[in-house]
C-alpha cells in the first residue's frame, strides 16, 4: 500500500472483466453483511486517466457513452442494478449526483449539505455527513495542538448542527435518513488518539441525530456531560477533556505554529513530526500549499533575536493538478532556509535562518538565532520556509 495521502488519479477500466470482478466482490459482501445499504464511494474520481486512454475512449464509444462523467454514471448504474438484484441499495458520496444515479440510490453528502438537499429534492434518500462540521479529524479547539486537520470543529459546533433547516421543504424531509460523523486517520497515528478525537463529539452527533429538535439544549447537554465523561473513564476511553492552555510544541519559549496565524488556509493540517520513534512528538500547524506563518504585532522597538525550532514532516500528499499551485520561492542554499519578512510576503526581508542544522536530525531542531534590527512600532512578521 502506498504511504501517500490525498486524491489519486487511478480509476477502474470499463472492461467486462472489471465488472465481473467487482460483482464477485460485492456478491461476497452481501453474503457477509445483512445491512440494507452497500456504500460504493464514487468521490474524488479524477478522470484524467480515462481521458488519456485510447482503450477507455474506444470502450466509451462501444458503450454509447459520450463523456467521462457519463462513464461514471454507467458504472454507478450498473453496480446499482447488481445490488438491486441482490436486495440491497446503493449508497455513494455526493459526487455521484453529477452524472445521474439509479432511482433507488442514496446520497451521502460530505461536501456540505447541498448534495443531500439536492438529492432529497430529486426524490432520493440522503445521509448528512458534511465537512467540516461532522469531520472529527478536525481540531476541537484553536488551542489544540494534536495532529489532524487544521480546521476547528468544536463540540458546540457539532451539537448545534441543524440537519433540518427551515429551507428544506416539508416533503423533502422524509428523505433525510440521518447523520454520519467521519474520522479519517491519515494524520491520527494511534487508537488512543482516535478516541481523543471522537469523544465526546460522538455523543453530540448522536443526540442531534436521535432527538427531536425541540428537545435539544446545549446548556443541558453540558450539564450532563460530566456523567458521560465518567462513563468514558469506566470504559477506558481517552476522551478529549475540553479546551486548555496551548502547549508549545517547540522546545523553546515563544509561540508555536498553532499560536501563529497561517498566511493562507488552503490545505491546513496539524502534522506530526517524524521522530522520536517512541514517546511524544511535536506537531506543526501548516498549510501544505504555502508553509508561511504570521507573527502579528511583533514589537521591534529594540534590537531582537529570533529563535526558531523546526521539525521534519514528510510531504506524502497526492494533490493531483493542485500540486502545480504550490509556488515556493527557490531556496538560496542547498539546505534551504526560513525567511522572515516584515508586514507582508513581499515586505522587507529582516532575517534568514539556515535549515542546515536540521538536515541530520529527524526530530525538532533549534536553529541558531538570527538578529533583527530595531524598527519603529509593531509589525507583522511573516516566516516562510524555502526547501
Amino acid at each position: 500500500m502506498p504511504s501517500d495521502w490525498g486524491v489519486y488519479s487511478n480509476l477502474y477500466n470499463a472492461d467486462a472483466s472489471t465488472f465481473e470482478f467487482l460483482e464477485n466482490v460485492l456478491a461476497e459482501v452481501v453474503q457477509l453483511f445483512p445491512g440494507k445499504f452497500v456504500h460504493v464511494g464514487g468521490d474524488e474520481a479524477v478522470k484524467d486517466q480515462w481521458k488519456a486512454s485510447p482503450h477507455i475512449q474506444a470502450r466509451m464509444r462501444q458503450l454509447g457513452v459520450s463523456n467521462e462523467a457519463d462513464l461514471q454514471r454507467y458504472f454507478i448504474e450498473r453496480i446499482g442494478k447488481f445490488l438491486t438484484r441482490h436486495h440491497r441499495r446503493l449508497i455513494g458520496w455526493d459526487e455521484i449526483l453529477e452524472g445521474g444515479i439509479p432511482h433507488d440510490a442514496t446520497i451521502m453528502s460530505w461536501r456540505g449539505v447541498d448534495g443531500a438537499f439536492s438529492a432529497a429534492a430529486a426524490g432520493h434518500d440522503a445521509v448528512l455527513s458534511p465537512a467540516p462540521t461532522l469531520y472529527f479529524d478536525n481540531r476541537q479547539n484553536a488551542t489544540d495542538t494534536q495532529p489532524g486537520r487544521g480546521h476547528v470543529t468544536s463540540l458546540e459546533d457539532v451539537y448545534k448542527f441543524d440537519p433540518m433547516p427551515a429551507s428544506l421543504a416539508p416533503d423533502q424531509r422524509q428523505h433525510i435518513l440521518g447523520l454520519q460523523a467521519n474520522i479519517w486517520t491519515e494524520h491520527i497515528r494511534t487508537e488512543k488518539r482516535v478516541e481523543y478525537m471522537t469523544f465526546p463529539r460522538a455523543a453530540a452527533v448522536a443526540e442531534v441525530g436521535w432527538s427531536p429538535a425541540a428537545s435539544l439544549n446545549w446548556k443541558d447537554f453540558l450539564a450532563r456531560l460530566p456523567e458521560q465523561r465518567h462513563r468514558y473513564e469506566m470504559l477506558g476511553i481517552t476522551a478529549y477533556p475540553g479546551p486548555s492552555p496551548v502547549a508549545d510544541s517547540h522546545p523553546v519559549a515563544g509561540l508555536s505554529s498553532h499560536q501563529l496565524k497561517s498566511c493562507t488556509d488552503q490545505v491546513l493540517l496539524s502534522l506530526e513530526d517524524d521522530a522520536p520513534l517512541n514517546g511524544p512528538r511535536a506537531a506543526f500547524l501548516v498549510d501544505i500549499m504555502n508553509p508561511c506563518w504570521i507573527y502579528p504585532a511583533a514589537d521591534l522597538d529594540a534590537d531582537r533575536s529570533l529563535l526558531a525550532a523546526v521539525g521534519q514532516v514528510p510531504f506524502n500528499f497526492q494533490l493531483g493538478a493542485d500540486i502545480h499551485n504550490i509556488r515556493l520561492n527557490p531556496p538560496q542554499t542547498p539546505s534551504g532556509e526560513l525567511e522572515v519578512r516584515l508586514d507582508n510576503c513581499t515586505g522587507e526581508r529582516v532575517a534568514v535562518l539556515s535549515l542546515q542544522p536540521a538536515l541530520t536530525n529527524n526530530a525538532v531542531t533549534q536553529l541558531p538565532a538570527a538578529k533583527i534590527a530595531r524598527r519603529d512600532g509593531k509589525h507583522a512578521c511573516l516566516g516562510r520556509r524555502h526547501h
